[in-house]
């Protein structure tokens, strides 16, 4: 087990943080994603980004409270002759020089014949005396055993737990600031988080607060939580992703949505918190390791399958997700190409839209620009942009802007049927009069012409099935896209699958299956396993 009290050098990093990712065709845009509770959703990234669920290797932490640091005995600017203010007696003069200083705590109060100081606020007594509490105790228990390292009014905040499975660093704050200036939680490494989970990274931030890597010491395992800014808006919608998580929960009995469950969800200190399980590395980063070079159909497929697999739940009890892209999609572990669709903070039921900015730029669906009411089939959009993109290792749409992004679609697939056209509210923004596309140069120069790209030359050398199932996606009637359901139904899927009820089921594929067509990264994930054996 983790132990919270352990020096604040007994860890190193093994996760990675979220990429940053805003002026390139191969980095996704930021601050243009969804109202953003997520919009990264986690824009943060929200995504939660580690390499292996459940590492035992070491994790990185700021420093607090080292009770063992070295003593340094400086000369002040009047002492030009390096001896030392602290003397005030005859009995010391012989340890004036400031190279005759003791160097340590305990060096210095055998020189100067100090009482140490009492063992029970010693960072390593200690941490072995809280070894020795049977984990759950109560708040008496540790008010009687503990009281000298815990704030007054951590003192009054522990009395509404009955059970303590941790207490946190050694040192505290003397007042209670929780809150940054926008909202956000104050992290501090090694803290606790509801006297039951040690905080060990900060693995993803966005506008809607933080997603933490924390050790849970009632389960005593590693586990994801995500902390809500202390902010109405941010808190609203956080109790309308608790309520969609918990739906899809409860439909998804035999657990075969691929779409993250949440694990509990509470107050603490006025923020929301969400627990989930932690998983490895996002899409966007598997991308990313391989230079953005696209990968195995393979291994497209598989993802695809469960995809879609998400969608069609979402779809059966009326969820739009609002934000599917490669950050928002996590593989579970590094040997096997099974995910989890994560992220649905921008998350929305049907009969209740209350957005109408919406999703990450690249993988925003065209009646979001144009203004047409929306339905699930945005998301089939933004799945056909994140099939592609797998294929290919850049977005198939980079738009600038909203401009920029419609133009990008019409170079590929052609202007908008006048069906879509007359329906559109914000028409008057990208067309003139006649119906026309106002074409406008982007930042580079270029100005991009409807139907100069086929989607086809975009998926050279990809099989015509896969093709087609991507056309399927981008369709500008929404009612034309391809729905889950059938999507599931097509050979490109079944094929080779002995029964259409296991269709969500998967076989074990070797590392050299996943990376035969990435160049570095098997090797780079040979080198991260071998690390975690260490």
């Amino acid at each position: 087990m983790k132990n919270m009290l352990s020096n604040d050098n007994s860890m190193t990093a093994t996760k990675s943080s979220i990429a940053s990712i805003s002026n390139s065709m191969h980095k996704h845009n930021r601050s243009d994603a969804s109202m953003r509770i997520g919009g990264k959703q986690l824009t943060a990234n929200l995504s939660i980004n580690s390499f292996l669920a459940n590492s035992t290797k070491s994790k990185p932490h700021l420093s607090f409270g080292n009770f063992s640091k070295p003593l340094s005995l400086l000369p002040t600017p009047k002492d030009s002759k390096g001896v030392s203010l602290l003397t005030t007696s005859k009995d010391h003069k012989e340890c004036l020089k400031f190279k005759d200083q003791p160097k340590t705590v305990k060096a210095t109060c055998k020189k100067f014949d100090i009482k140490p100081s009492s063992s029970k606020t010693d960072g390593q007594s200690l941490r072995y005396r809280w070894e020795e509490v049977k984990i759950p105790t109560t708040p008496s228990e540790v008010l009687k055993r503990f009281s000298e390292v815990i704030p007054k009014w951590e003192q009054e905040e522990i009395l509404a737990y009955s059970d303590i499975y941790y207490i946190g660093k050694n040192f505290k704050p003397k007042e209670p600031e929780f809150d940054d200036d926008n909202g956000d939680y104050r992290i501090l490494i090694k803290d606790h988080i509801a006297f039951r989970y040690e905080i060990i990274a900060m693995i993803g931030k966005g506008s809607f607060g933080q997603v933490l890597e924390v050790y849970d010491h009632k389960e005593k395992k590693s586990i994801a939580l995500k902390i809500i800014k202390n902010k109405a808006k941010f808190n609203q919608q956080a109790k309308i992703e608790i309520d969609i998580l918990e739906a899809i929960k409860s439909f998804d009995q035999e657990k075969t949505s691929n779409i993250i469950e949440i694990l509990e969800s509470f107050v603490f200190r006025k923020h929301t918190v969400i627990s989930f399980d932690l998983y490895s590395l996002n899409l966007y980063d598997l991308l990313k390791r391989n230079s953005f070079k696209g990968l195995s159909m393979n291994f497209i497929k598989k993802i695809a399958l469960q995809l879609f697999q998400s969608l069609k739940t979402l779809e059966s009890i009326h969820i739009i997700h609002c934000d599917l892209k490669p950050e928002n999609v996590l593989l579970m572990n590094m040997t096997r190409p099974n995910v989890k669709l994560i992220d649905l903070g921008s998350s929305c039921y049907i009969n209740k839209r209350l957005y109408t900015y919406i999703q990450s730029r690249f993988y925003r669906a065209p009646e979001i620009i144009l203004g047409i009411p929306y339905t699930t089939a945005i998301d089939i959009w933004s799945l056909g942009c994140v099939l592609t993109e797998l294929y290919t290792g850049i977005p198939i749409f980079p738009g600038e802007n909203e401009s920029d992004q419609l133009a990008c679609m019409m170079e590929v697939i052609g202007i908008p049927p006048n069906d879509i056209l007359t329906t559109c509210t914000r028409k008057h923004l990208f067309f003139d009069g006649l119906g026309e596309p106002k074409i406008k140069a982007n930042s580079r120069g270029r100005r991009r012409m409807p139907g100069m790209r086929s989607l086809r030359s975009i998926l050279k050398g990809a099989d015509n099935e896969f093709c087609e199932v991507v056309e399927a996606c981008l369709k500008w009637n929404p009612n034309e896209r391809i729905k889950p359901d059938d999507a599931l139904k097509l050979n490109w899927f079944i094929e080779g699958v002995e029964e259409k009820k296991n269709i969500v089921r998967h076989k074990k594929i070797s590392l050299e299956d996943i990376t035969k067509h990435v160049p570095n990264l098997q090797k780079f994930i040979t080198h991260k396993a071998q690390l975690s054996e260490n």
